[in-house]
């Protein structure tokens, strides 16, 4: 089962967006990766918690839901939100949850209850087998001396979710459901963990479980460390992965590989505290470990966004006129371009350069185009000259720019005159030649009355 697509309409800060998930040749394959990017405001988080409420069953949408109508859009009195999914029997199921101003939390349940029941009766096959997960911006790894969280005792689909809608929801303990894991199945049980923990940091790997302490230990090159002490990157990452086993092993009894298993990862600011370098690891990294899963996520990395194939990246924008949010695909592949190409294309950043150095370099440019400088011109433009020199080669293009922009207008202006000194040389010539003509003219006229003139003196002497 994989979703198709999805159709929203006025949920907070959209007011309608339609988003096909399949893949753009066939228009029937699933398309395993879609990314947000778009600016903060622009709904990237909303899409998500859209899609994890609508598939979350009528079991767990009450402990997700809130109020029915902090999801309505300012200015409506009515939204809704429709997916449609692919059954493994290649069936097709539409999902509708609709919300109406002033409903309550039962009124909502019972408005719905057509939809809920369909989308209970698509997922009932695939209870143990296809997974819903989500994780929100602010996950965190819980230490095993931790309670899990106050949701606890919700279904577990609404747990599988609860860090998407729940700021202080928690992930499962890690190391509890490391050593329990290996307590109940050995040294099987130690090959899924190391399975999951290994791959996404190149000098750090899985080392063995310190039941003493109650403590996963990591190889890394200052000797085997706990789980506590590794980088906030890294420990995000193991937190969901290992949340997301903790949920696989727990619901499946007889399970070989459950990173084999299906299912939809929606995931927020996926590459959330992960170093540039580990950024461009992370795709890989999620594709080894979650074959089978469809994933939905957002970032704000460039680094990551470059990862993408076509059709996989798509942008968020508020037009800044009618302030409604709409979303395109990103024109082009993003793993074909370098990152300062997609940072102008899919990030609306024009510029690499900080913003002190930006406006520099535009006084600059401006200074040097001045055409009567001042004596604090010159100096102004002699110590923007020095700053610069530090820069490296490639970044002192725009002087060269301001020079050759110079030179072209000289050159015009030079041109212009030389043209005009050739239009005035050709004017004196066709002058002249007129004049010429004139004077002949006038000589010939001249020269024609004498002629006939001494005829008629011969003629009369005859």
């Amino acid at each position: 089962m994989f979703l198709k697509s999805v159709e929203i309409r006025n949920i907070r800060s959209i007011e309608h967006i339609v988003l096909d998930f399949r893949d753009s040749a066939s228009k029937q394959g699933n398309r395993k990766w879609t990314i947000f990017l778009g600016e903060n405001g622009t709904g990237k988080s909303t899409l998500l918690r859209s899609i994890g409420l609508v598939l979350a069953g009528s079991d767990a949408l009450p402990f997700l839901l809130g109020e029915p109508d902090s999801w309505i859009r300012n200015g409506s009195d009515q939204a809704s939100i429709a997916a449609t999914l692919q059954t493994a029997r290649n069936e097709e199921r539409c999902i509708e949850i609709q919300f109406k101003q002033g409903m309550d939390r039962s009124g909502f349940i019972e408005h719905n209850r057509k939809g809920l029941d369909q989308l209970d009766s698509a997922l009932a096959p695939t209870q143990h087998s296809y997974f819903v997960v989500g994780y929100g911006a602010l996950r965190r790894l819980a230490m095993h001396d931790m309670h899990i969280s106050r949701r606890g005792n919700d279904p577990e689909r609404a747990q599988s979710l609860a860090t998407l809608f729940d700021l202080d929801a928690t992930l499962n303990p890690l190391q509890s459901w490391a050593m329990g894991l290996e307590y109940r199945d050995g040294k099987r049980g130690t090959r899924i963990i190391e399975n999951a923990m290994n791959g996404l940091l190149p000098d750090v790997s899985f080392s063995r479980i310190d039941r003493h302490n109650g403590d996963l230990l990591f190889t890394t090159p200052d000797g085997d460390v706990p789980l506590s002490m590794l980088s906030d990157g890294y420990q995000n990452v193991a937190a969901w992965i290992g949340d997301l086993l903790y949920r696989i092993t727990e619901s499946i009894d007889d399970y070989k590989n459950p990173l084999k298993t299906r299912g939809l990862l929606l995931i927020d600011e996926i590459d959330a505290h992960l170093h540039p370098k580990w950024q461009r690891r992370l795709r890989k990294y999620i594709e080894t470990k979650l074959p089978e899963f469809q994933i939905i996520g957002t970032t704000h990395s460039v680094l990551t966004a470059q990862q993408l194939e076509a059709d996989e990246c798509v942008i968020l924008n508020r037009d800044e006129k009618s302030n409604a949010v709409s979303a395109r695909t990103f024109p082009g592949v993003p793993a074909e371009l370098q990152a300062h190409e997609l940072l102008e294309i899919g990030f609306n950043v024009e510029t690499l350069d900080s913003v002190r150095l930006s406006n520099d370099k535009h006084k600059y440019r401006s200074l040097y185009r001045k055409k009567s400088k001042t004596t604090r011109d010159r100096q102004e433009l002699q110590r923007l000259a020095e700053q610069f020199s530090v820069l490296p080669e490639r970044d002192l293009s725009f002087r060269n720019e301001a020079i050759i922009e110079s030179q072209q207008k000289q050159r015009k202006t030079i041109e212009d005159l030389l043209a005009q000194i050739e239009g005035m040389k050709s004017g004196k010539s066709m002058l002249k030649k007129k004049t010429n003509k004139r004077v002949v003219k006038k000589k010939a006229v001249k020269k024609s009355p004498t002629k006939k003139k001494s005829r008629v003196v011969r003629k009369k002497t005859q």
